[in-house]
């Protein structure tokens, strides 16, 4: 797996258009981060370099912290820009992060573990919000078992 760089956090808190430590920042990403390894080390069909990165790019171009529907566009767009300078990952793992970030706004589960993981890792910080975990909206077993633990 490939650490997440200084100088790829460097280039996003230079991009980054909003509070960098509010709730869509840096502490955010790197909860998200810590999340999707979380469910990688315990389900070994998630790919952990691509759980990593999405922790961290999937809400870097938001440029509003509510009502903001393009973000995950712009940072599935953004994959394809950094991918080669700031992080190197094969085509079909950049195409697989590029999804997780363009799709992970919505309210749908995948059956692809990596995705999955990603949406998860990101679905479990929503009580950080004043949001509860739906458990339907939750792709992974990991993330699932962990919510009905805390019932």
């Amino acid at each position: 797996m490939q650490p997440i760089t200084n100088d790829l956090l460097s280039y996003l808190l230079v991009e980054f258009r909003l509070d960098w430590n509010g709730i869509h920042g840096i502490h955010h990403w790197m909860r998200v981060h810590d999340n999707g390894l979380w469910i990688a080390s315990l389900d070994e069909d998630v790919n952990p370099t691509i759980v990593s990165l999405f922790g961290i790019i999937h809400d870097a171009c938001r440029v509003a912290d509510t009502g903001d529907e393009e973000h995950g566009s712009r940072a599935s767009k953004l994959v394809e820009e950094l991918n080669g300078e700031f992080f190197k990952v094969s085509q079909k793992e950049a195409n697989i992060l590029s999804y997780a970030c363009l799709m992970h706004p919505y309210p749908v589960v995948s059956f692809d573990p990596t995705v999955g993981a990603c949406w998860d890792a990101d679905r479990l910080e929503l009580p950080r919000g004043g949001i509860e975990v739906n458990p339907k909206y939750l792709s992974t077993t990991v993330a699932k078992n962990y919510i009905a633990s805390l019932k």
